[in-house]
């Protein structure tokens, strides 16, 4: 305190002779404690302890105004004081004053401006200076120079730790939530939101603030992640049921945050990782992940990355993976909405609308990506078998005509369209082939993986080949041959497959009877033409 620094007590400059101090002793003996002017007086006369009051005053100012500053302190008028020209260990004198002096009113915005500029001017610091201007003094004073500034260095380091103790002293006078905002700001200020490092005294203040708000983040944190357990165990009930316990958690993280930001700010200025923050970040994270990847929660997924993107945004690699992971749901939805679109019109593409009978009309259609006959409507994606072809018809060799049969449906039911007219069986056909043939051979396909073979009608449809048989009157003998050793055709309605060598071992399906021999034989065919397909399941 300045009014415990001898100058003050002998009302004495840095620039009066020790015969002057000796003068004001003897008068100051008479009103104030005689020890506490001798004491006085024997630390500004001998050169070893001088150093110390001159450190903690006002050195290089002149003694008028040195008058006016330490009555705008004990008046808490501050408004008269230009404290911005004055040498820098002076001003940071004048601030540890302030600080410490229960006569100075701070509200929180101006222990704000207080506390960044003693920072910024501690960093100011020069000991060349300060022995300078201190020499100056004694040279008019007529004391010794000082040639050693370790003493100075000394005292330096220990004002660092007196501005600690005062700017902590002041912050918790301040309510909670004022002293978490003030902190951040100033800690936010000092690092250039963490780009940079900040000086000793904001990291020291930082680490005692931390000291005190640990366990409360650890418990905190304990909770939270009681929460994100809560909600991954009630995920499966729904969106809107997990809904209010996502925002509930959110808002606890928002409060959490909030008391960590210091921290956050402080450790990434120094290029380090604050360990609880970014351990909460990362539950928080998967939970976001979780309800995407298992769930498709796809608004309350963006809810909690969008969220924790701006609370974490001081955590470097974390805020990085969150950025990706919005950009990848974002990526995702983006590709389900073109695929949405392009199934729109894919599926409009299909459409059909023909009239079958010639006095009692039935419709055969392809609507909204449903096909229907006579009362029977199937979805393209439950269709899971068909068949079709033609028959013609002859009396004594001449040409009656052919007749068309059309069958599609599932295991559950199955619609048989019947026709003469060439057209709407090729048109229908077209249509059908374009919206069930790849969902129909992926699954083929998908069930030769799982379980090694398929049994189609009466023979063993094999990843890498097919069994076939060599009926005789009396026996048969069954072979398995590869892809590369069988040939095929197409003859009277019928799909034939047969052994390349001999072509006794054959399998013959019929187009019209035998369900998806279209596509078994589509999918032999893009084999046979793709030199580099040797297994069926490289189809897909």
């Amino acid at each position: 305190m300045i009014k415990e620094n001898p100058f003050y007590i002998l009302e004495v400059s840095t620039r009066d002779t020790r015969q002057k101090i000796v003068e004001m002793a003897e008068d100051k003996s008479l009103e104030l404690d005689e020890e506490l002017v001798q004491k006085a007086q024997s630390n500004l006369v001998t050169p070893s302890r001088r150093l110390t009051a001159e450190l903690d005053w006002f050195p290089g100012v002149a003694p008028a105004r040195i008058s006016k500053i330490i009555d705008a302190l004990d008046s808490g008028n501050l408004g008269q004081i230009n404290q911005y020209d004055l040498p820098v260990l002076a001003q940071i004198n004048f601030y540890i004053e302030l600080l410490e002096n229960e006569n100075v009113h701070l509200s929180k915005q101006n222990l704000r401006d207080y506390i960044e500029n003693i920072v910024k001017v501690f960093d100011l610091v020069d000991v060349d200076i300060i022995l300078r201007d201190i020499n100056e003094d004694r040279m008019i004073a007529k004391f010794p120079e000082i040639d050693n500034p370790e003493p100075i260095l000394t005292a330096i380091a220990e004002k660092k730790r007196i501005i600690v103790k005062a700017i902590l002293n002041r912050l918790n006078q301040l309510d909670i939530e004022d002293l978490i905002q003030t902190l951040t700001e100033i800690v936010d200020d000092a690092t250039s939101h963490g780009e940079y490092p900040s000086s000793d005294i904001i990291d020291d203040i930082v680490d005692d603030y931390k000291l005190h708000v640990q366990k409360f983040l650890e418990e905190e944190a304990e909770k939270i992640e009681q929460a994100i357990e809560i909600i991954q165990e009630k995920a499966s009930k729904g969106e809107k049921v997990i809904e209010p316990l996502v925002d509930k958690l959110l808002n606890a993280i928002q409060k959490w945050d909030d008391v960590a930001q210091p921290i956050q700010l402080s450790t990434k200025s120094r290029g380090t990782n604050d360990v609880i923050s970014e351990d909460v970040a990362r539950k928080v994270r998967s939970l976001g992940i979780d309800l995407f990847n298992n769930y498709q929660y796809v608004k309350l997924s963006q809810k909690i990355s969008e969220k924790i993107k701006i609370l974490f945004e001081e955590l470097p690699e974390v805020h990085e993976q969150i950025k990706d992971d919005i950009y990848t749901i974002e990526n995702i939805l983006s590709q389900k909405e073109q695929a949405k679109k392009e199934r729109e019109i894919f599926i409009k593409s299909l459409s059909y609308h023909a009239e079958i009978g010639i006095v009692f009309k039935d419709i055969l259609s392809i609507s909204n990506g449903n096909v229907s006959w006579k009362g029977k409507t199937f979805s393209l994606e439950s269709i899971t078998k068909t068949a079709w072809g033609g028959v013609a018809h002859s009396v004594n060799g001449i040409p009656t005509g052919t007749t068309y049969t059309i069958k599609f449906g599932n295991s559950k039911d199955v619609a048989i369209v019947e026709t003469k007219r060439e057209s709407i069986f090729i048109e229908f056909t077209e249509k059908l082939w374009k919206g069930i043939a790849t969902n129909i051979i992926a699954d083929m396909i998908q069930h030769i993986i799982n379980n090694g073979k398929i049994n189609f009608h009466n023979t063993i449809i094999w990843d890498d080949g097919i069994t076939l048989e060599n009926s005789g009157w009396f026996s048969s003998d069954k072979k398995k041959f590869s892809w590369n050793e069988i040939s095929i055709w197409s003859e009277q309605g019928n799909f034939i497959i047969a052994d390349r060598n001999s072509g006794k071992f054959t399998a013959e399906f019929s187009y019209i009877n035998v369900y998806n021999v279209h596509f078994l034989e589509q999918m032999i065919r893009i084999l046979f033409k793709d030199t580099k397909v040797r297994l069926l399941s490289d189809l897909l």
